[in-house]
């Protein structure tokens, strides 16, 4: 009478054999652009009329919208009694 394989036996088996799969290498992870060294990111989400009104001051003023948000960041934290970033 021949033996009979356990399923889980022969799943178990199958699991092993694991594809050799290649990590995609993003540019420049390990070396930001000189812009970016010694900075974090952070996301902001602005309803849509605001948006639409700082990329309207964006263009008015030649400025990029980061530059903007900096400068209101610089604000609030003078209001509060803080010393400005930049």
């Amino acid at each position: 009478m021949p033996k009979e394989v356990d399923p889980f036996e022969k799943q178990g088996a199958l699991q092993r054999i694991e594809p050799r799969v290649r990590t995609p290498r993003i540019p420049n992870a390990d070396n930001p652009a000189p812009c970016r060294r010694g900075k974090k990111g952070m996301s902001i989400y602005f309803d849509v009329d605001t948006h639409r009104m700082l990329h309207q001051l964006s263009l008015e003023q030649d400025k990029p919208v980061s530059g903007l948000v900096l400068e209101g960041v610089n604000l609030m934290l003078c209001q509060y009694g803080r010393k400005p970033t930049a």
